[in-house]
């Protein structure tokens, strides 16, 4: 409407020039009557009516016409107005074409805006530097830190410690810790010698305590000088894991353990000191690298500070370990009395695994043999069955020994032998018992019981126990003669004098070479042998 007021403006100057050339000036019709009637009298010549063909006068559109400033106009106030530009900040945003003359204005994002924009992966936007972002996401460290959602996206990081700590390199300091097991070789800060307190003693402190503690005493008992310092190792070989002394059967067993018995200490010379070392279990397994059918001697000592049982060079017979370079040669320590390794030796603690033991440095704890079957050890306390079910004593401990018996029982029917040729009971293996023995300490017992019932008057039989033999007796065997169709039961015993090494204890009988003379009757032959190991 104000664009058509200024067309009636111009119409009307318009019929006023024309009035002028009709021999009348605007000026003179003005001077000549009001404005209202020259007005009146224009739009009355162009036929034009003021509010209907032609816009009234406007102060807004006067100072629209007055505006000579390039851009967008703003109306300011009543019968005011200002051009104006767009106009950018100082950063994050330009503008091309802000007054709009050349075309429409542009908007583009700059600076850091336009940085962020750009990011296209998921995550935390951070500054990097001037105008540029980057992208990142929270990350924990192995074994010290997790991150569940580190980039956010699903929803807050959450940070948690993992269930297993590494504090490599690191430095732990206040808190607490209710009740770590420690492993390895932890270390700890040395407190002063006598401090009565609750901070962890360390070996440095004990050293620096005793060291500093109260004096030795000058003699013991008229004794000067250095005092040997003897006591024997507290645990026991067992073949049965936490049970020092085995009460029954078990055979074919892979692994030997030596087992706290009397206490956990067992004394290691380290070549000046007897030191008593603590242990807990300790275990050999064993595999192919042990000889069927062979003995072997029983160690404790330091594998570079780690305390093992091990079992040194094959025994060079059944009966004897060997002398020298190479064997499990035996000598008694002086400043401690022990039996030790004499010579060094390469000690063996699982199928593959050694270590060099110098001399004197191993203590010797007893002695286990190898079965002829297979690499495994035999405990075996005999049994009932038709020709007898043999024991087998394959562990001799060196130090707290202990009484143990094995019998086998011939439960079989009775049957006849008439040959004065010495032989097994029936004729079967399984009428013994053997045992093992690291050295020539104790002695045995063998007890035989036999039920014999002879076939004639003046016949006669023979019962008893042969050591290391199934063709001779040792001792005095159960004798009976004269005597016809009667039961005797009766038994004989042998005290074995003490023996090295593995030994063998038989059932033997044997006839007149006449008469078929009856064993067994009644199915009562039992023989016991009973040993210290």
């Amino acid at each position: 409407m104000k664009i058509i007021s200024l067309i009636a403006a111009a119409l009307l100057w318009a019929g006023a020039a024309f009035a002028q050339g009709q021999g009348a000036s605007p000026l003179s019709i003005a001077k000549g009557g009001t404005a209202a009637a020259t007005a009146s009298a224009a739009r009355t010549s162009l036929g034009l009516a003021i509010g209907t063909n032609v816009q009234a006068f406007d102060a807004d559109l006067s100072a629209l016409a007055a505006n000579s400033t390039d851009g967008f106009w703003a109306h300011t106030g009543a019968g005011t107005g200002a051009a104006r530009t767009l106009t950018a900040p100082a950063a994050g945003l330009t503008i091309t074409n802000p007054g709009g003359i050349a075309g429409n204005p542009t908007f583009v994002l700059a600076n850091d805006l336009a940085a962020v924009e750009s990011l296209a992966s998921t995550g935390f936007a951070v500054r990097t530097t001037t105008d540029t972002w980057a992208q990142r996401t929270i990350a924990g460290t192995a074994n010290e830190i997790s991150i569940t959602n580190g980039d956010g996206v699903s929803g807050n990081p959450t940070a948690s410690l993992p269930a297993s700590l590494t504090f490599t390199g690191k430095t732990v300091t206040g808190g607490s810790f209710a009740s770590p097991a420690l492993t390895g070789t932890p270390t700890a800060p040395t407190a002063t010698p006598s401090d009565n307190s609750t901070k962890v003693a360390t070996t440095a402190y004990v050293d620096a305590q005793v060291a500093g503690g109260v004096a030795g005493v000058a003699s013991l008992n008229g004794q000067t000088g250095a005092l040997a310092s003897y006591f024997v190792p507290q645990g026991r070989l067992t073949l049965t894991s936490g049970t020092p002394v085995m009460p029954s059967t078990t055979t074919g067993n892979a692994a030997v353990y030596y087992t706290p018995y009397l206490g956990r200490f067992v004394p290691i010379f380290d070549g000046t000191n007897t030191v008593p070392m603590l242990f807990s279990e300790l275990s050999i397994v064993l595999g192919n690298n042990w000889t069927t059918s062979t003995n072997y001697d029983v160690f404790i000592a330091s594998d570079s500070g780690t305390i093992r049982a091990c079992t040194g060079p094959a025994w060079s017979s059944s009966t004897a370990r060997g002398t020298g370079a190479g064997t499990t040669e035996l000598e008694r320590v002086s400043t401690n009395g022990l039996l030790m390794n004499k010579v060094s030796l390469t000690c063996r603690y699982n199928n593959t695994t050694t270590f060099t033991v110098a001399a004197n440095r191993g203590t010797y704890v007893g002695t286990v043999r190898i079965r002829a079957a297979d690499s495994t050890i035999d405990w075996n306390l005999g049994g009932a069955a038709s020709g007898g079910t043999a024991g087998s004593l394959n562990v001799w401990n060196m130090y707290n020994r202990v009484t143990t018996s094995a019998n086998v029982t011939d439960n079989g029917a009775a049957y006849t032998y008439t040959s004065s040729t010495i032989r097994q009971a029936r004729a079967s293996g399984g009428n013994q018992v053997s045992f093992l023995s690291g050295l020539a300490e104790d002695g045995a017992t063998c007890s035989y019981g036999q039920a014999l019932n002879l076939a004639a008057a003046g016949a006669a039989a023979l019962a008893g126990c042969g050591l290391d033999s199934t063709t001779t007796y040792s001792g005095r065997p159960l004798a009976l003669s004269g005597a016809l169709g009667t039961v005797v039961a009766a038994a004989t015993t042998y005290a074995v004098v003490p023996q090295l090494g593995f030994h063998t204890i038989s059932a033997n009988e044997s006839s007149d070479g006449a008469n078929a003379n009856t064993f067994g009757s009644g199915a009562t032959s039992t023989l016991s042998v009973t040993v210290r190991n």
